[in-house]
């Protein structure tokens, strides 16, 4: 008799018999509660809309306040206003969810030009255990001052 095949076929059958032992483990341990996972994700979701909103909101704000001080100085003025400015109120307006906001002005990383104010590139991180949203977006506020 040829038993060069006897090995081959026994090794297969254990092999399928632990990756069968392997599947039932999963299917034993796997926890049904996809209803926390759901509400962590929203709540990571929410947090990054917030943070956005939050951003868009200052910056238009303080847009606002360095366009009603120097209502007739030039583009350059304007952005050296509103680069003192953002200095004397970083401490006040500064919020964790903000990410690099306060960078971008700081590096000159910005443009003011006929009363819009352009950032590019704003980074918002919202994080929740190991999940994590990363939104990257430019930013585009025009005053009607």
């Amino acid at each position: 008799m040829n038993k060069k095949g006897d090995i081959p076929t026994v090794l297969l059958f254990v092999i399928a018999l632990a990756l069968s032992g392997i599947a039932l483990f999963i299917f034993a341990s796997f926890a049904r509660d996809f209803q926390s996972n759901s509400k962590e994700f929203s709540a990571i979701a929410e947090q990054t809309n917030f943070n956005q909103k939050y951003i868009t909101q200052t910056a238009s704000l303080l847009l606002n306040q360095t366009l009603k001080s120097c209502q007739s100085c030039s583009e350059q003025q304007l952005k050296e206003k509103f680069k003192i400015l953002i200095a004397e109120k970083e401490n006040l307006y500064r919020y964790e969810g903000a990410g690099n906001l306060f960078a971008k002005i700081r590096n000159n990383q910005f443009e003011i030009k006929e009363k819009t104010l352009k950032i590019s590139d704003i980074i918002i991180i919202s994080k929740s255990g190991n999940n994590e949203i990363r939104r990257t977006f430019n930013l585009t506020i025009a005053q009607n001052i």
